[in-house]
């Protein structure tokens, strides 16, 4: 039976869901570079731009709708469903890495005062280091250092833990999860899922990380924890999304029936 994915944006202004849906058993669209659409405008606007400031605001805004829409739902199914088409997000997550680096030049060359600048730099390290978590959940799983880097990006992304907005924290420590688990480190996404019962501030990306955390549970045969924790989750989930969609709600409400059996 398929499974129904909601895409999702993981970073914008914060983290938030769109109202798409994907079947799992269909390929996840392509990926190309980032003047594929959504985010071809933006490209276009980094060669239209004339000074320095225009071409970095351009290349931070493509970057970014590279990493919250192009690779949102080969994302969604990497959370979703455990499978990800790897040289699609390995793409996606390189292009926006050229944008963030060729963004940061044009800002050394932008007449800004410091205040500025700083916020132009703080944004695009938080790109940056979402970029490189992307790109390390893209490697070869049987590569020698792909280990390392999963653990290297969530060192990465662990600045953002503590952020005070709370949608980018939900973000990040999803993310984070999510290497440490393919790291084969069970125990510190376990670490980074906590506390799981209160309702997330962002909530399908809080959903993934309760998932992720019964997941986890599993990983290192807590089997038992994990469907009491599944269990204790159930009924608040539905709480969260009662307010959404009926098609959320059911995939949301099948999300959990399916995440039972798995364990």
């Amino acid at each position: 039976m398929p499974i129904r994915l909601l895409s999702l944006l993981l970073f914008a202004s914060g983290a938030f869901a769109v109202p798409t849906t994907q079947d799992a058993d269909a390929d996840p669209p392509k990926t190309t570079s980032p003047s594929s659409a959504p985010c071809a405008d933006l490209v276009v606007e980094i060669g239209a731009a004339d000074a320095p400031i225009e071409r970095a605001n351009a290349g931070l805004a493509a970057a970014q709708c590279l990493l919250t829409r192009t690779s949102a739902p080969i994302l969604t199914r990497l959370v979703a469903v455990q499978s990800v088409r790897r040289d699609d997000l390995l793409r996606c997550s390189d292009e926006s890495l050229k944008l963030i680096e060729s963004a940061s030049r044009e800002l050394d060359a932008a007449e800004l005062d410091d205040d500025e600048k700083y916020e132009k730099l703080e944004a695009l390290d938080r790109l940056r280091a979402f970029a490189e978590m992307f790109a390390a959940l893209a490697a070869d799983p049987d590569a020698d250092d792909t280990k390392r880097r999963l653990t290297d990006a969530c060192i990465g992304l662990a600045l953002y833990a503590d952020d005070p907005r709370e949608q980018i924290v939900e973000s990040a420590k999803l993310w984070q999860a999510v290497a440490y688990r393919l790291a084969g480190k069970p125990d510190r996404a376990l670490q980074v899922l906590r506390p799981v019962l209160e309702t997330p501030s962002a909530r399908t990306i809080g959903f993934y990380s309760r998932v992720t955390r019964c997941r986890a549970l599993a990983d290192r045969q807590d089997y038992a924890a994990a469907i009491a924790l599944a269990l204790r989750l159930e009924p608040r989930v539905d709480a969260w999304f009662d307010d959404r969609d009926r098609t959320t709600r059911k995939f949301v409400a099948d999300s959990m029936r399916w995440l039972k059996i798995e364990l």
